[in-house]
């Protein structure tokens, strides 16, 4: 099987053989949400949580994750991926284990002009930055006020990379030889 995933490519496999990670990290995705249900853009909005499949499905990691030495999970703090991580938790049956922990590098991606309107609305009312974002994501450019008044240029994608790097600097520095669990977003987890 990992020869299939590497499509053979047995230099990257033996490469990480000759030095053991340190730290494992295991990533997860909230579970289905009301605003996956209607379509809807998340982003950082809070609006949305989980539905009773979502419920479900973070019960569904838990039980998956049952049995590996967890030493901490970390959540966004958005009630989709918070709901997440508190359903993986519990399923744990690990009384040593924390309770999630929060993070606001862990956001998902900041989308504020599309942020609660549904997918279509968005794809009518801002065609030309619809059409950028799915080509060149890393171009997309909106305006936010900041808390001064001022208005400036804000790159979604860019900003996302810096706090994913943050954030993963940060873990593996405090995690070493440990497993931890990251519940986020689509977009943070990719990046």
């Amino acid at each position: 099987m990992v020869q299939s995933l590497w499509h053979g490519q047995a230099c990257c496999l033996s490469i990480a053989k000759e030095k053991a990670l340190s730290t494992r990290v295991i990533i997860v995705r909230h579970g289905e949400s009301t605003f996956n249900v209607q379509e809807r853009v998340q982003g950082q909005s809070d609006a949305s949580s989980l539905t009773e499949r979502g419920h479900w499905m973070a019960a569904q990691v838990g039980l998956a994750l049952r049995g590996i030495p967890i030493r901490k999970i970390y959540t966004s703090p958005l009630k989709r991926a918070k709901e997440t991580a508190e359903g993986i938790h519990a399923q744990l049956q690990n009384p040593e284990l924390r309770p999630p922990h929060s993070l606001d590098l862990l956001k998902e991606i900041a989308l504020p002009a599309w942020e609660d309107l549904p997918f279509a609305e968005v794809k009518a009312r801002f065609p030309e930055d619809y059409r950028r974002w799915q080509e060149a994501p890393e171009t997309l450019m909106m305006k936010i006020t900041t808390e001064s008044g001022q208005t400036k240029e804000f790159f979604p994608l860019l900003d996302l990379y810096d706090r994913a790097g943050m954030v993963l600097e940060a873990l593996l520095a405090a995690h070493e030889n440990e497993t931890i669990v990251i519940v986020g977003h689509s977009g943070m987890n990719r990046a």
